[in-house]
């Protein structure tokens, strides 16, 4: 399955809670800015 299916069925069954998408969880980890350090 993949993600047209699973928002067409979605929205055939009339669901509309919102919901993230993999669109959001992208952005979100892009824009968190995260340190990261290296130990030698």
């Amino acid at each position: 399955m993949n993600e047209q299916v699973i928002e067409k069925e979605i929205q055939d069954k009339g669901l509309t809670a919102p919901r993230l998408t993999p669109a959001d969880i992208e952005a979100a980890l892009r824009a968190r800015n995260t340190p990261c350090f290296l130990v030698a």
